[in-house]
């Protein structure tokens, strides 16, 4: 799955991840991808969990047997590669027989090349407009347009303010009132290199201005964006 940041790859894998789990798949497993090391830790912690790894084993033999495992079962297994940056790397430790279902979220293009691609795009200002009629319950078009080319029509930015009025009940100008509020160069500094649209960053930081956040300010939710991520591995029993 490849798209610019912020338009719902991620969201779109783990919802396919969780419909496997309703499915009753005996093995799903979600490795962070932005790196070799990442890649590697990953597959050796899965060879844990499978019993795979032996006392002796250091981290790139464990998650060779891992690799191994998922290449060799029959019973149908899910493996995530999330926010992939090298096709080398990540190719380099995909298991090409078996069961196993392999998707890859990517922000790079040379994977479109590589794998069979499924390009996840934004919305159009119709379906966004759709969306957060259906997500809010408010028919006030205009209003809905104005937050959708605010928020650049990237699908996790809109579901992020549609939870938003939806909590605070509010209408579409008090959004875009609260959301031109938060001052995201104050709040959250971007790591080097960081294309994440500031659209979605902004969303996600208004969701703290709520009757009872966890945070206290926009800033704490903010800084606590930097070390989101979605669970590394669901393991049903």
């Amino acid at each position: 799955m490849a798209g610019i940041p912020g338009v719902g790859k991620t969201m779109l894998a783990a919802s396919y991840a969780w419909a496997c789990q309703d499915a009753g798949w005996p093995v799903i497993a979600w490795i962070p991808a932005e790196t070799t090391d990442q890649i590697v830790t990953g597959l050796a912690s899965l060879a844990s969990r499978l019993g795979e790894r032996r006392p002796d084993d250091d981290t790139p033999t464990a998650a060779a047997r891992a690799k191994a495992w998922l290449a060799a079962t029959t019973h149908p297994a899910l493996l995530v590669f999330d926010n992939a940056t090298d096709v080398a790397a990540v190719r380099s430790w995909t298991p090409a027989t078996g069961a196993t279902r392999v998707i890859i979220t990517t922000r790079h293009g040379a994977f479109l090349r590589a794998y069979q691609p499924l390009e996840v795009e934004v919305f159009t200002p119709e379906q966004a407009i759709a969306f957060l009629r259906e997500r809010t319950g408010l028919t006030d078009a205009e209003g809905a347009k104005a937050v959708a080319s605010e928020l650049g029509h990237l699908p996790l930015a809109l579901a992020q303010a549609a939870a938003v009025i939806a909590r605070l009940r509010i209408d579409y100008a008090a959004y875009l009132e609260q959301l031109r509020s938060v001052r995201l160069s104050e709040n959250l500094t971007a790591e080097s290199g960081d294309a994440y649209p500031t659209s979605t960053a902004e969303a996600s930081c208004s969701q703290s201005l709520t009757p009872r956040p966890l945070f206290r300010s926009p800033a704490g939710y903010c800084r606590s964006l930097r070390f989101y991520h979605p669970p590394v591995f669901h393991w049903p029993c």
